[in-house]
């Protein structure tokens, strides 16, 4: 489930891993959203660093796992991390800068709720 086109697991010690894992679902319901594309990205003021992406799984779940160099630099100790939502076709459902975690800790956990209107139309 884990995905960085980037790097490979190999390429970063452990203790320079960052992890962003959750799950997607439908606002209201709770039923998971499998097989939608995940990508995580560090919010800047220059060019936002993708972090990496992956598929949410039959429960709607996901993993991202990323290093410091994805975005360290003189104005980023920690990265503020936010999501976008795919569909498997690459439509854009859900950009959310809304629910962006400042200063993201080592292992972050999002809950993305996307709204019914924008899953059935998807």
């Amino acid at each position: 489930m884990t995905s960085n086109p980037m790097t490979s697991p190999s390429d970063h010690n452990p203790l320079d891993t960052f992890v962003i894992h959750g799950r997607v679902f439908v606002e209201g319901t709770n039923a998971p959203l499998p097989g939608l594309r995940v990508e995580a990205f560090d919010h800047d003021i220059l060019p936002d660093d993708p972090l990496g992406h992956t598929m949410t799984d039959t429960d709607g779940r996901f993993e991202i796992r990323y290093s410091l160099a994805h975005f360290i630099d003189i104005f980023d100790l920690r990265p503020d991390v936010y999501l976008k939502v795919r569909s498997p076709e690459g439509k854009l459902l859900l950009d959310d800068h809304r629910h962006e975690h400042k200063n993201a800790e080592r292992d972050e956990v999002f809950e993305v709720a996307i709204p019914q209107d924008v899953v059935g139309g998807g």
